[in-house]
């Protein structure tokens, strides 16, 4: 009750703010920004698996984030393309690591020699590892996370100027176009991650087109010094 405006990440924050909070002040939309110079294309050119395609991932890889998809939906790539790795980059910050289920359930699928787990890794790190994979992905799963929340990694995955594979969940099909800003897919349906998958690894044009597009779409609405003078607008009307 305190607060002179309100700024929020999704439309779902928006609209609950108005809708149940009732508040009639300012608010501004404004998901996730990023750095894009802390992501940008490194001039060590990694390949982390020669002859390879490399489907990356970084964050906290929990249910939250799909990752049991991607990695089923890994095992029908695989089935279908002996020449492709999946990177998944990241663990929780604190506590008891989750890789050792996840490292089970690789093997369970007998895809161990085609997935690597960094672990936690510091940021310049972290870049060159994104940078060294051709396809990048976020298989979210349709939760109150995916819907309230814009993840600050897709700024950072659209920085590297690498093809994005995203499922249908929260804002992202309000601001992007399947197979022009990002390759859709539907969300806990692993046949359609794979399928997605297997789409932009036969086809380099559209790989090459959609990293252009979404890292202009970055450039103009993620990058912060783009967003600066908007930000300072917004306070300077919830001021007065």
């Amino acid at each position: 009750k305190y607060a002179d405006g309100y700024i929020v990440l999704s439309h779902y924050l928006k609209n609950y703010l108005i809708n149940t909070v009732k508040v009639n002040k300012k608010i501004y939309l404004l998901p996730n920004l990023v750095n894009p110079v802390e992501f940008r294309t490194s001039l060590n050119k990694e390949i982390f698996m020669p002859n390879y395609t490399t489907i990356g991932y970084i964050g906290t890889p929990s249910v939250k984030d799909g990752i049991h998809d991607l990695i089923d939906a890994f095992k029908l790539v695989h089935q279908n393309n002996r020449n492709t790795h999946l990177l998944i980059i990241g663990d929780i910050p604190h506590g008891l690591s989750i890789l050792p289920d996840l490292k089970k359930r690789v093997s369970l699928l007998n895809i161990d020699n085609n997935v690597t787990f960094t672990g936690l890794v510091p940021q310049l790190r972290a870049s060159e590892l994104l940078n060294s994979c051709q396809i990048l992905a976020l298989t979210r799963r349709n939760t109150i996370v995916s819907k309230a929340g814009f993840p600050t990694k897709l700024g950072e995955y659209f920085a590297c100027k690498k093809p994005v594979i995203l499922t249908k969940v929260g804002d992202f099909e309000y601001y992007f176009k399947d197979n022009i800003h990002v390759k859709f897919a539907e969300q806990g349906n692993i046949e359609s991650i794979a399928d997605a998958i297997l789409d932009l690894i036969q086809n380099k044009e559209k790989q090459n087109l959609l990293a252009e597009n979404a890292y202009h779409w970055m450039m103009t609405q993620l990058n912060y010094k783009a967003k600066a003078s908007e930000i300072n607008s917004f306070l300077d009307v919830v001021n007065q």
